[in-house]
Formats: structure tokens, C-alpha cells, sequence
């Protein structure tokens, strides 16, 4: 219903955005002295939780496994968006709000931990471009969509966004060749990078074909 923000799939957007810059959780509740809430009935609820709970997963492998399944919420997402009346739905729910906050979000105010793969690495710029190409779908199909990205600042996001990753392409191959790239034209970024360069640039490029 219009409005409505308890569905599964907003509440699975929320997870997965959540996800690519999510802190440690913890299951204590504070008190605003700083010490934990002394609730033996909570205690007990938490003690009974956690006998049930598997053995947790090495870091790296939860890390793995949690962007893989921000991957496939993105992919039924876009599969959602790809759908006029999905579309609808979902930009009641906050769908672009919540994609545009993902491209404000600065990946150097989080770098990766000492327990992040290369493949999460991959994972996280996937889901990046996912979202931008989300996003221009959804403005497409939309008039509503495409006037919450104009009111979230969208173009400007977009432009950003990519001179950061530009300029995080040209600081690793300044970092891989010290002594300057002997040709500029054969220096190309890799596959995750490559897809969200090409993602922003054709969103920023469906964007302006809308206003002008």
C-alpha cells in the first residue's frame, strides 16, 4: 500500500544498504550510564538465543556471505524495478533515498578491515554499481522516482561519486606503476570497477536526456 515501509523487500533494501557500511553489531542494551542493562529476564532471553545460535562464522566468511546476499536483494530489486507497477511501489517505500544515501556513502571514510578478501572487496563495488543502475531504471519508469532523485540531489551524487572512483582508479595505478603509466590507453580498470564507472556514467547520462 502506498506509504507502507513494512514490507519485505523495503526492509531487506534497509538490510542490504545498512550492510555496505555496517559496523559490529552487539546484543547488550546500553544504559545511558554505560553499563549494561541489568535485566535478568532479558539476560535469560539473550542466554537462551545465543545457545541456539550456530557457531559463528570466521569474519572473513561472514563478511563473504553478508554481501552476497546484499547481491541477490539487489538483483530482486532490480528485477522488481524492471516492472512499472514494482516500481511504483517501491519509490513509496523510499527506494531512492535509500539507493542515493548508498551513493553519498564514502568508501574511504570505511575502509576495508584486516579480515576483507578481495573477493569482498568485488562484492561491495557489484552492489555499488547494482544500485546506480537501480536507480536509473527507476527514474526512467517513474516520474515520482525521478523527482526524489532530482529533490535527494541525485545528479550531483552521481558526479561525485565518480570523480571518487576516478580518482581511486588513478591512485592505484599511480601506486602500481611509480614510475608512470607507460600507456594510459591499455591501463583498464578492472571488472568491478569498470561496471560502476560505466553504471554511473549511463545514469548520469539518462538523467540529463530527462531534464533537458
Amino acid at each position: 500500500a502506498k506509504g507502507q515501509y513494512l514490507g519485505l523487500l523495503p526492509t531487506l533494501l534497509r538490510y542490504a544498504v545498512a550492510s555496505l557500511g555496517a559496523c559490529p553489531e552487539t546484543t547488550d542494551i546500553i544504559t545511558p550510564d554505560g553499563d549494561p542493562e541489568p535485566d535478568p529476564d532479558l539476560s535469560l532471553g539473550l542466554a537462551f538465543v545465543a545457545a541456539l545460535r550456530p557457531p559463528p562464522l570466521p569474519p572473513q566468511q561472514a563478511e563473504e556471505e553478508s554481501l552476497e546476499f546484499v547481491d541477490g536483494t539487489f538483483a530482486l530489486l532490480a528485477a522488481v524495478v524492471s516492472v512499472a507497477s514494482g516500481t511504483a511501489a517501491l519509490t513509496d517505500c523510499g527506494i531512492v533515498p535509500a539507493l542515493s544515501g548508498l551513493l553519498a556513502s564514502d568508501d574511504d571514510a570505511t575502509p576495508p578491515t584486516s579480515t576483507s578478501s578481495p573477493l569482498s572487496g568485488m562484492l561491495r563495488e557489484y552492489a555499488t554499481a547494482q544500485a546506480v543502475a537501480i536507480l536509473e531504471q527507476a527514474t526512467v519508469v517513474n516520474t515520482a522516482a525521478f523527482a526524489a532523485f532530482n529533490e535527494a540531489g541525485g545528479l550531483d551524487l552521481l558526479a561525485s561519486r565518480l570523480c571518487r572512483e576516478v580518482g581511486r582508479c588513478q591512485d592505484n595505478m599511480a601506486a602500481t606503476h611509480p614510475q608512470g603509466v607507460p600507456n594510459m590507453n591499455l591501463q583498464v580498470p578492472l571488472g568491478p570497477t569498470r561496471g560502476v564507472l560505466c553504471s554511473l556514467v549511463n545514469c548520469i547520462t539518462v538523467v540529463l536526456q530527462q531534464q533537458g
